[in-house]
């Protein structure tokens, strides 16, 4: 009940946009006691611009409309109500909401305006308004790219997190066997190449992503998934932690994004295990269940602390699933991510 109580909080921002606006509207007002009521109607709504944009934009354009049509005067400050809930719709609804409620407001914008009688007055009122409409629109358009980068970000943290783990370790390998053990320095190195064309291989995809380059077309490298399983372990245990792997279940091809962020969860948490873990070993287990699948990570190792990144937890929410994480029986700690079968 909490968390529902706490989506539906206003947020501070539209809080303090909606005690702005309506103070000066309210200060504009010039007239009976009964406009300031109205005329604070006109942008006190604001404040759950977010949580019903739609709603919101139509009790401002009545207040709007209502104002003028009492006698109260022209717009309120301007109509800045008015400009920021038509923005609003056309930033959060599709297209054809934001365009059956731009007629409604440009009535409320007439009727809100009787001494605007000169009709370039009420054209720049008009103009206002689809400016508004067309900066929401092109709001709108732009969110799946930022979506898209900030994926990519997160999945660049996570890419260099592991691959740079797994050099570091490898080259002081190296550096320590050089003379001793030469062929033990040689076989790290080749370890330090193998894991940098990897993680090249990677990052060249996403650094597509978040350059967007124009007019190109990005070649972007198939984003991995469980069935690289095994090449990441492999990678993990050349560089020193010993890993066994446990699957169970029918197991059977998943969604991409799944795929994705079931192998980003496995990599970032033996990543944490390389950095902080000096003994012990890790587990890796998947269960295939009838409806989700079951991720466990657990370090042995004298690490305490729980290594998914916020990017993470964010990730499996996106998927429809849970990510908990904390200490384990044996010592160390368990990373488990559930994740529905069929996505979201």
């Amino acid at each position: 009940m909490r968390t529902v109580l706490a989506s539906r909080r206003p947020d501070p921002v539209d809080v303090v946009l909606a005690l702005l606006a309506t103070g000066l509207a309210v200060a504009d007002h010039t007239g009976p006691l009964a406009g300031y009521a109205v005329a604070g109607v006109t942008a006190a709504p604001l404040v759950l611009r977010l949580h019903a944009p739609v709603g919101t934009a139509l009790v401002v354009a009545g207040a709007t409309a209502a104002y003028g049509l009492l006698g109260y005067g022209d717009l309120p400050c301007g109509g800045i109500g008015l400009l920021v809930g038509v923005f609003t719709v056309a930033s959060l609804r599709p297209p054809r909401t934001a365009a059956t409620l731009f007629p409604v407001a440009v009535a409320g914008l007439v009727a809100g305006s009787p001494h605007a009688v000169v009709w370039p007055d009420l054209v720049d009122g008009v103009l206002a308004l689809f400016g508004a409409w067309v900066l929401g629109a092109g709001t709108r358009y732009r969110g799946p790219e930022r979506v898209s980068r900030a994926r990519a970000a997160r999945d660049l943290r996570d890419v260099l997190a592991h691959h740079l783990s797994v050099i570091s370790v490898q080259a002081g390998l190296a550096q320590y066997t050089v003379d001793r053990d030469p062929a033990t320095a040689r076989s790290a190195v080749e370890a330090v190449g193998d894991c940098g064309r990897q993680a090249l291989a990677e990052l060249r995809g996403l650094l597509d992503v978040l350059c967007d380059t124009a007019g190109a077309e990005p070649d972007r490298a198939p984003q991995p998934g469980l069935g690289e399983l095994a090449d990441l372990v492999d990678r993990t245990r050349a560089a020193g932690l010993s890993v066994a792997v446990a699957v169970t279940g029918q197991v059977r091809p998943l969604p991409p994004g799944l795929d994705l962020c079931a192998y980003r969860m496995v990599q970032e948490t033996l990543a944490g295990a390389l950095e902080t873990a000096r003994t012990g070993a890790a587990r890796v287990g998947l269960h295939y269940g009838r409806r989700t699948l079951t991720v466990v990570v657990t370090d042995t190792g004298t690490a305490r602390r729980a290594y998914p990144a916020p990017s993470t937890r964010e990730r499996a929410r996106l998927y429809g699933g849970v990510l908990t994480a904390g200490p384990a029986e044996e010592g160390g700690c368990t990373v488990v991510l559930r994740l529905p079968m069929g996505g979201r």
